[in-house]
């Protein structure tokens, strides 16, 4: 629930989304219909229809989108990560498209950028990338134009 994350969460509240947020203490952040730390994450994940990675790159963070949290997901969910690369195990978020435990994923940072030509991700069905840059700008502008993107 960082500042990106509430705009996130702010920009989804007119389409009465149930918003489910991660923080560093279990506390009442709105928009959030629910918050928790990372430990409640894995029984977060098995309601949700969409998931937005927004986690900042912490050692705690590192790799924690793998095998056993995808599992924990719904078939017929998204994964969208818009936050840091070294989060997700890419060779894990491929499997699960591929075995279908997953209906799709939208990847907007890469753990290298920008991204080999010969990398996996590209010949990935159900994955959309889109195409990671920054620029000076408000947090709500820079999600607004990615949302809008997607």
């Amino acid at each position: 629930t960082t500042d990106y994350g509430c705009c996130a969460a702010q920009m989804l509240v007119p389409f009465g989304v149930n918003l489910v947020g991660i923080t560093n203490t279990s506390r009442s952040i709105s928009p959030f219909h629910q918050c928790g730390t990372l430990e409640y994450l894995p029984r977060f994940l098995e309601t949700a229809d969409y998931v937005v990675n927004l986690l900042p790159n912490t050692p705690q963070t590192q790799n924690i989108w793998n095998a056993t949290l995808f599992a924990r997901m719904k078939p017929t969910a998204v994964f969208i990560d818009a936050g840091q690369g070294s989060a997700v195990v890419d060779i894990d978020l491929i499997t699960s498209l591929e075995q279908k435990q997953l209906a799709g994923a939208v990847i907007d940072v890469y753990r290298k950028e920008p991204l080999p030509s010969e990398y996996p991700f590209w010949r990935t069905q159900e994955l959309l990338l889109t195409s990671h840059s920054a620029a000076p700008s408000l947090a709500y502008m820079l999600l607004l134009n990615f949302f809008v993107t997607i």
